[in-house]
């Protein structure tokens, strides 16, 4: 079979808008998740380590790893997930330049076409013709890989300091980013909750409460919200991911953080639900009952073996 491929489009200095190359995401022996292999393995490192010892210089530090191995372009990477979003896309890119250009901050756009069946692309494509000097790129995969995998192949092509996902749905006003975006730097990890979401029905209200409450008694955490749309260091997506392709990676993933002690703050936000009954069927129901699982699991390996 055929290996689809990710074509990136980037934002000419001349204005013109072409692809510049791509990746195989899911070509065989190609995994964009074990890329990150060595941020996973200090035993790579063991002999860079001894050799420094022994020349009585001292390994670096967590932080400065992080500002020799990713140099900061720009203060945020904005990564915008899309599966046929032709009504919601240009909305959604829009509010966050609104957002980032009122705090003065560095960004960049990453939108991710996860093989959407409209004309969402198109769309993405004219927007960037119409606008060259706004910082927007466009992936477009051939093939529906997921939002969790394209979230952590969106923190290797970013170059921010930080890094969110914003949905492509443009389900967050520009009051919710410029909240969220004015807390940064003060935890490792930014976390929305939401007082209202506009248009969510009642058994959806019903399911987010009773996963929320899943999560905390499987991990010990007692956090408001999982499924919102943190900032993260781009390090830390690199550094500490999790390789699940499910519904429940966001859950894994905050779990994960905070047993690594990263820091955290919690942050209210209104938020408008635009998501259809497609994520409620027995695919993703399994997916969430392997994340708990797995969360759960990494709570008594920690019991365990402290």
């Amino acid at each position: 079979m055929r290996a689809s491929s990710l074509t990136v489009h980037q934002a000419a200095l001349t204005g013109e808008s072409k692809p510049v190359t791509k990746f195989p995401l899911d070509a065989p022996g190609r995994d964009p998740l074990a890329d990150a292999a060595l941020f996973e393995q200090p035993h790579l490192m063991t002999f860079p380590i001894l050799a420094l010892g022994l020349l009585g210089m001292k390994p670096a530090s967590a932080p400065q790893l992080e500002r020799r191995l990713l140099p900061d372009v720009v203060e945020i990477s904005f990564f915008v997930p899309c599966y046929n979003e032709e009504a919601n896309v240009t909305g959604a890119i829009e509010v966050l330049i609104a957002a980032a250009e009122t705090e003065g901050l560095s960004f960049e756009i990453l939108v991710f076409d996860d093989a959407s069946t409209d004309r969402t692309v198109a769309i993405v494509e004219d927007y960037r013709r119409r606008h060259p000097d706004t910082p927007v790129q466009l992936f477009v995969n051939q093939k529906n890989l997921g939002v969790a995998r394209n979230f952590v192949e969106g923190a290797f092509q970013g170059r921010g300091k930080y890094y969110r996902l914003v949905c492509g749905d443009n389900c967050e006003p520009v009051e919710s980013h410029l909240k969220l975006i004015r807390r940064m730097g003060e935890a490792d990890i930014i976390i929305p909750y939401y007082t209202r979401i506009g248009g969510r029905r009642l058994h959806r209200h019903i399911i987010s409460y009773v996963y929320t409450r899943l999560v905390n008694f499987c991990s010990g955490y007692r956090l408001r919200y999982y499924n919102g749309c943190p900032i993260y260091r781009r390090y830390d997506v690199l550094r500490f991911h999790v390789e699940t392709t499910g519904f429940g990676y966001q859950a894994e993933f905050l779990t994960r953080l905070l047993h690594e002690r990263k820091t955290f703050i919690e942050v209210p936000l209104v938020s408008i639900d635009r998501e259809g009954s497609g994520s409620l069927n027995p695919k993703n129901f399994l997916s969430v009952a392997h994340s708990l699982l797995k969360i759960a699991l990494r709570r008594l390996r920690v019991y365990l073996f402290k």
